[in-house]
C-alpha cells in the first residue's frame, strides 16, 4: 500500500520556536582556573583548567522534558536509584527541598537536592544532585527539569564546587531566530 502526501498541507516548525521549545537560558558563576564547556549528554561542564587526578571534579548541568507540575522529589528519586545501582555501597545523605529564584518568565522554582557518597575504585566521590522544576507548562503538557550535579573526590574542591552549584539561575526562554 502506498501513502502519499500533500505537500500543500505542510508547515513547517523550527526548533527552538513556540511548537518546539529550547530549555531556559541559564547561568552559573565560573571562578578562575575554571573552565565551562558543552559536554555529551549535557548543557554544560564546569571543571578545572588543569586535569585532576585520579578523578576530575565538576558540576553537570543538564535538562530534560518531564511532564508538567512534576515534583523535582519524583526525577532526583529516578537518579539516586539510578546512581545507587550502578555503584553499590553508595550512601544516600540528606535531602533538602527549596524554593530556586528564577528569572523572566520563569520565576520561583520547586527544587530537591541530595547529598551522596559514591563508591568508587578510586575511593569515596562526594557528589550533590539537585533537581528543579521549571513551573512553565509548554505545549504538549510538558515543562523542563534542569539537574545540576557537582562531583569531587579530593575534599579541597568541594567547597569552590558547591559554590559554582549553588550559583546556578535559571533565566527565561531563548527567543526563536525570525
Amino acid at each position: 500500500m502506498e501513502t502519499t502526501m500533500d505537500t500543500a498541507t505542510l508547515s513547517t516548525v523550527h526548533w527552538p520556536g513556540p511548537e518546539l521549545p529550547a530549555a531556559p537560558r541559564f547561568t552559573l558563576d565560573v571562578p578562575e582556573g575554571y573552565v565551562a564547556h558543552a559536554a555529551p549528554g549535557m548543557l554544560a561542564l564546569v571543571e578545572p583548567a588543569t586535569r585532576q587526578e585520579p578523578f576530575q571534579p565538576n558540576v553537570a548541568v543538564s535538562a530534560d522534558l518531564v511532564p508538567a507540575g512534576a515534583d523535582p522529589a519524583l526525577v532526583l528519586d529516578a537518579i539516586v536509584a539510578e546512581t545507587v545501582a550502578a555503584h553499590p555501597g553508595t550512601e544516600v545523605g540528606s535531602r533538602e527541598a527549596v524554593t530556586a529564584e528564577g528569572a523572566g518568565e520563569v520565576g520561583d522554582m520547586r527544587a530537591t537536592s541530595q547529598h551522596l557518597r559514591i563508591a568508587t575504585q578510586q575511593g569515596w566521590v562526594e557528589q550533590v544532585l539537585a533537581v528543579y522544576g521549571v513551573p512553565v507548562r509548554l505545549p504538549g503538557g510538558i515543562t523542563y527539569a534542569f539537574t545540576v550535579a557537582s562531583t569531587w573526590l579530593a575534599p579541597e574542591h568541594g567547597d569552590v564546587l558547591r559554590r559554582i552549584h549553588e550559583s546556578f539561575r535559571i533565566g527565561g526562554f531563548i527567543e526563536p531566530a525570525s
